[in-house]
């Protein structure tokens, strides 16, 4: 292998706060105080909103508007104008909610010093680049690749086409990390790359694929070789 490409959201970096958390605060900034528990109680089911979004044809702030315009009316609070629901939208772009997890650093800086070259291929929108940035991981890759800027999602094979082009390698010499089956795993394999899911929580350990809980396994088995 000569090249290591990363998913980011997921696998790098975490969401500091629950989607409730955000709304209370950025609720607060708006002079409302809401308790958690009524917010909480107002959410949709996260795992049902993918399939919605599919209605707004990729326009992704509309959806957020959408669903938090959806939240506020659960709540009871009147936003005729839309002015709350374009300031969660907005707020909740913000990279400060955002950290790398603890491995990540070490583990693209072992791998940089072992002589591999490291990128992203991720499902993300422009906004990667903040969070990256704020999180010290930008400037540690040789190049990233990303779905609202080149207009393909993972698993689509063009994604990887275009990633692996920046890094003039071949399929065959790479491989992809990331946290979902379908989108990281499914789709570099289907595209010829070496694939490995982080599985932080445990969750597919019946997975048929190269697994690791977490970056500094990773590590240690691109550089060392498998225990």
């Amino acid at each position: 292998m000569d090249v290591v490409f990363f998913d980011v959201h997921g696998t790098l970096i975490r969401q500091t706060h629950t989607p409730p958390e955000i709304f209370r605060t950025l609720c607060a900034e708006a002079g409302m105080e809401i308790p958690l528990a009524r917010i909480q109680s107002a959410y949709p089911p996260l795992d049902e909103l993918p399939k919605r979004a599919e209605a707004y044809e990729g326009d992704e702030d509309a959806f957020w508007r959408g669903v938090n315009a959806d939240i506020l009316r659960n709540l009871g609070i009147s936003d005729e104008d839309g002015s709350l629901a374009e300031h969660l939208m907005t707020g909740f772009k913000r990279a400060d909610w955002w950290a790398a997890y603890d491995d990540a650093l070490p583990t693209v800086e072992a791998l940089s010093s072992a002589g591999y070259r490291v990128g992203t291929i991720a499902n993300a929108r422009h906004l990667v680049m903040g969070r990256l940035h704020r999180t010290g991981l930008l400037e540690r890759f040789d190049a990233i690749t990303y779905s609202e800027e080149v207009g393909y999602k993972k698993p689509d094979a063009r994604l990887f086409e275009v990633a692996l082009g920046r890094m003039n390698v071949s399929a065959e010499r790479a491989v992809h990390v990331g946290d979902r089956l379908r989108e990281d795993i499914q789709g570099a394999q289907g595209y010829g790359l070496r694939a490995i899911l982080i599985d932080r929580e445990d969750r597919h350990s019946d997975a048929d694929c190269e697994r690791v809980r977490g970056l500094t396994e990773l590590a240690e088995r691109l550089i060392n070789g498998p225990s």
